[in-house]
């Protein structure tokens, strides 16, 4: 796992790569693919997006969020300034076609929130932190984790392969 800090008050993403995620994003995919849109474009996301509980629906969805949270639990909280417990409260899968996208956006009120890369390639929309201009640049089997009030947003996709991500917040339980 490694920080980047993307505002000047220091505030930091965290990143981590799955250590073997070929079999798992497969699963993935493929549930995405069987869920498909069920938004019909109605958020910020401009593009394909399933439920927003795909833990009740996929049990690669629930091998991941195993993973993610082994990651959350090494991310550096105190910086924080926060120690309490948390959950998982929503987790959904996208697919972006040639031209789609998604507007800037915060997750509040969830505390933290998480992007997936489940099927990406090098022509593939980064996804960018609108405060600091802080794009990170999507790879296969990468999550990127950061505080739910950070703006950040996908441009326009304009690679000929699909983009496809998994997202989700959590919330802290007082």
């Amino acid at each position: 796992m490694h920080k980047v800090n993307v505002r000047s008050d220091n505030t930091e993403i965290f990143i981590c790569k799955h250590p073997d995620p070929k079999e798992l994003n497969v699963q993935l995919e493929r549930d995405i693919r069987v869920c498909g849109d069920q938004q019909n474009n109605t958020t910020n996301v401009k593009a394909l997006m399933t439920h927003w509980d795909m833990f009740n629906h996929s049990k690669a969805f629930n091998t991941l969020l195993e993973w993610i949270t082994e990651c959350f639990g090494e991310c550096d909280l105190m910086s924080f300034k926060r120690q309490t417990e948390y959950k998982l409260n929503s987790l959904w899968g996208m697919i972006y076609r040639q031209g789609e996208h998604a507007k800037p956006h915060d997750h509040l009120p969830s505390y933290f929130s998480f992007v997936y890369f489940v099927k990406v390639d090098d022509s593939s929309s980064p996804l960018i932190f609108e405060a600091s201009n802080t794009y990170i640049k999507p790879e296969t089997g990468k999550i990127v984790m950061f505080p739910s009030h950070l703006k950040h947003y996908v441009p326009e996709h304009n690679g000929l392969t699909e983009r496809i991500t998994i997202a989700g917040n959590i919330i802290a339980t007082e």
